[in-house]
């Protein structure tokens, strides 16, 4: 059984709101305009968009006929039910392997493999998986100063490149 995404969204910005709402709880940096609040706001500000989105294209839905709950004829439950296990997988597999490995070769496994299961073309996941990696790991890495697991790595790459530029200078 599907739903319609009318629902899905409702249910994502109930979510989202619910998550900013619990932001408020979260004590802050003392002397920083921003705190720990900041990022699960901005998420939950991109998780309503993302809901609305999908109410939207739920209202076409049902516009066009398509009732709230239906069975979809391309709806493959043995593949959903994998993509869920590799989910979890994928969380399991970097809370064994990130401290061995480092957040940037932990990360890259896991966003090649889920890439590649979700039908994305290699060349694009290969491209996908490193420029996400690295912007990841130079947004909480370097910007956050979030320790992320190095692993047999001396330097995280975000902390190698900032190097090079620095020394450019």
């Amino acid at each position: 059984m599907r739903v319609n995404d009318l629902i899905s969204g409702t249910l994502l910005i109930i979510l989202a709101v619910a998550m900013m709402a619990y932001t408020t709880t979260f004590p802050p940096f003392p002397g920083q305009k921003y705190g720990p609040s900041l990022f699960p706001r901005l998420l939950g500000g991109a998780i309503v968009l993302c809901g609305m989105l999908l109410m939207l294209r739920g209202r076409k839905q049902l516009a066009a006929g398509q009732p709230l709950g239906f069975i979809d004829d391309a709806y493959r439950p043995a593949r959903g039910w994998m993509s869920v296990m590799m989910i979890i997988g994928a969380i399991v597999f970097y809370i064994a392997f990130s401290g061995t490995l480092g957040f940037v070769v932990t990360a890259f496994i896991l966003m090649l493999a889920l890439l590649l299961w979700f039908n994305v073309k290699p060349l694009n996941a290969v491209i996908i998986a490193i420029v996400a990696v690295l912007a990841v790991d130079w947004f909480f890495g370097w910007m956050f100063r979030v320790p992320l697991p190095l692993g047999f790595l001396p330097n995280g790459p975000a902390n190698m490149l900032m190097n090079l530029i620095r020394g450019a200078r």
